[in-house]
């Protein structure tokens, strides 16, 4: 190689145009982290002992991330890691020691001060948080979805094969829960020491969780289906995305859970509305050829025949009394659980909290200064099952900002994917569907808090920067 040539090399490498890996890597990178997370990351509890294998594992490959890493790559799909990085600093500064005089003027510290003054420790310098073991676990713990953000751009998938690796993370999901259910409550399929033994709670510890995302995989493996669609030669393809749905409509169907039924649901409507959207392009009117035909020209009857398949499953299973979470939702009154008894609790602690918050991961510590005598009991809370509610306690004004900035950045790329035709009102349909059950759900539980939500929902958020990406550089002609 002669000078010029070699000077030639390093500007292009330094403008940030190294090609990335062949697509066999690629799948492979994200097939391994996606298969490390769902064995090791189902539990949200600080002191699960998987967090001690998964988090170096997660470190390793930070190698691969750095290796194919350059700024191009960074280019329009940068906002999610640069606000997780923001959460991680946040993080950090929450867990800088403060002089004592400063530390006693945040708000909610009047009882801890009378007890330094009592003990003579008026001089003692504490940071934010209030239990800083607690913060640097949360510190550390995001090295998770650091790791698998950083992949994902640094190996640059398709927007197809991101959706595949996570509809294989449901489809797992989805399996071994079917399994629990008529295997054995304390057998080895429960990952969990602490977890719903007997419920299907697949990958996670909480059989919430699981049906949680079962309802964000229903929407993924639908958003497949009609990308496969257009595809020549996928009708295997199809074939099996359609039983990888079934199972997992299966899943939530048998699970325990009032909130996998009812978010399932809402997954439903929402993909038959994508499908509706998707089957109105006229140049698919005069298709007669394929297994999709009738579907094409009969779009309301093959919906409503879906609804009803789902809905005779459903009574078969109840039938049977294999639909718990039908029987709880029916039967049991939502207003008597403890969910719902804290409420006030947490409008208080938010009050007292809200500026510069106690610190991540301190909430379960907190909170037992302001639990009432009358809750205390067998039964103990460790998350406040309002993750919107815990956030501001936890973090603050600035992680209120930073959800705020998340949501203005999704908001301008759903803008970027808007258009007044039926394909790109699907794909909107896709993404708010998205957003709306990860809101809802973190609503009543704390999803998100577990590494392998935490590594999808980091995926999800650079899948929509790449769709909003190739949307804006897409002529509307190649909009499909």
């Amino acid at each position: 190689m002669t000078l010029s040539s070699a000077s030639k090399s390093k500007r292009h490498r330094a403008a940030g145009n190294v090609s990335g890996p062949g697509a066999p890597v690629v799948v492979i990178g994200l097939v391994l982290f996606a298969a490390m997370t769902s064995l090791l990351g189902g539990s949200s509890r600080f002191d699960a002992v998987q967090n001690g294998a998964l988090r170096p594992m997660a470190a390793l490959f930070l190698i691969p991330a750095m290796y194919w890493y350059s700024k191009a790559k960074m280019k329009d799909v940068s906002a999610p890691m640069v606000l997780l990085g923001l959460a991680a600093l946040w993080t950090a500064i929450q867990l800088i020691p403060l002089p004592s005089g400063l530390w006693h003027m945040l708000p909610g510290r009047g009882v801890i001060a009378n007890v330094d003054a009592i003990h003579g420790l008026e001089d003692t310098w504490r940071p934010i948080s209030y239990v800083p073991m607690r913060g640097w676990n949360a510190l550390t713990a995001m090295v998770v979805p650091a790791a698998a953000g950083l992949l994902a751009l640094s190996l640059r998938p398709s927007l197809r094969t991101l959706l595949y690796v996570i509809t294989g993370i449901g489809l797992f999901d989805a399996l071994l829960g079917l399994l629990q259910v008529i295997g054995d409550p304390n057998g080895p399929l429960y990952f969990y020491a602490i977890t719903n033994n007997g419920s299907p709670v697949g990958v996670f510890a909480n059989e919430n969780h699981s049906g949680v995302f079962s309802g964000i995989a229903l929407l993924v493996i639908a958003r497949l289906g009609l990308i496969e669609r257009n595809r020549h030669g996928a009708d295997g393809v199809n074939i099996a995305l359609v039983a990888t749905f079934l199972i997992v409509t299966l899943a939530i169907l048998v699970s325990g859970s009032r909130a996998a039924l009812g978010l399932g649901l809402a997954a439903y409507f929402a993909v038959a509305l994508m499908v509706w959207l998707s089957l109105k392009r006229p140049d698919l009117a005069g298709d007669a050829a394929g297994p999709g035909a009738l579907i094409v020209r009969y779009p309301r009857l093959s919906i409503a025949l879906g609804v009803t398949l789902a809905g005779g499953l459903l009574l078969a299973l109840m039938q049977f009394e294999r639909a718990p979470g039908v029987v709880d939702a029916l039967n049991q009154n939502a207003f008597e659980d403890l969910r719902w008894r804290i409420g006030s609790i947490l409008i208080s602690m938010m009050s007292t909290h809200w500026l510069f918050g106690t610190g991540f991961g301190s909430w379960d510590a907190v909170y037992q200064i302001a639990e009432p005598t009358g809750f205390m009991g067998l039964a103990y809370v460790n998350q406040a099952h309002n993750d919107w509610a815990q956030l501001v306690i936890e973090g603050g004004v600035p992680a209120i900002l930073l959800v705020l900035a998340f949501m203005r950045w999704a908001a301008f790329s759903l803008r970027q994917i808007f258009a007044r035709r039926p394909a790109a009102l699907a794909r909107c349909v896709f993404w708010l569907a998205i957003l709306a059950i990860l809101a809802a759900a973190s609503l009543v539980d704390y999803p998100l808090r577990t590494p392998i939500f935490q590594v999808v929902a980091i995926w999800l958020a650079i899948a929509l920067a790449f769709d909003a990406r190739d949307n804006k550089a897409a002529s509307p002609s190649k909009l499909k």
